[in-house]
């Protein structure tokens, strides 16, 4: 479902798992909680550590 996603719409999907959350702000997202997040891209699942700080640029 994910790969079909991403195919279809050419945009990365953020995956958070229950007790994790994500915190969006001027062009940042900050993962908050115990568990890590994944985003996927294409062929490429890339790990998101908790209270890690990604530039949306790099997520799309």
């Amino acid at each position: 479902m994910i790969k079909d996603y991403i195919t279809d719409y050419k945009k990365p999907v953020l995956v958070l798992p229950e007790g994790t959350g994500a915190y969006f702000s001027d062009g940042y997202v900050k993962i908050i909680g115990i568990k890590p997040a994944f985003i996927f891209k294409e062929k490429i699942k890339e790990e998101l550590l908790p209270s890690s700080i990604q530039s949306l640029r790099l997520l799309s």
